[in-house]
């Protein structure tokens, strides 16, 4: 998405495998915007982190720009997984290890729901 941090862009199958992302996407320009690749019965996921100042605390709402760019997502195919940054530094432990563990645990959510997390 323009002016906003890269995400983490994945795509699912119905028989719940992964994509193999196209080159096309791997040589983007950071802050280009381009819409999921068409594969018959695979639904596209974009893993975005909020930033500090990007969500009602109290209630944990995105607000502003993040919100923009949700709507943005949804209109160009994907499916938005909004990981807050709040929970994200929160990961202390081992931050690297605890953090892909979380992330493997988004993926599992997504195949088994099918469904934004």
């Amino acid at each position: 998405m323009p002016n906003i941090i890269t995400d983490i862009v994945f795509g699912i199958r119905a028989d719940g495998s992964a994509v193999d992302i196209p080159p096309l996407f791997r040589n983007l320009e950071i802050g280009s915007c381009k819409k999921p690749p068409h594969f018959p019965d695979t639904k596209w996921y974009c893993i975005v982190v909020g930033g500090w100042n990007l969500y009602i605390r109290i209630i944990n709402k995105p607000v502003g720009v993040l919100s923009s760019k949700l709507r943005h997502l949804q209109l160009l195919g994907y499916k938005p997984i909004i990981v807050s940054y709040i929970s994200w530094v929160m990961l202390v432990h081992d931050p690297f290890m605890v953090q892909v563990k979380f992330l493997s645990v988004l993926y599992h959510i997504c195949t088994l729901s099918g469904s934004m997390v």
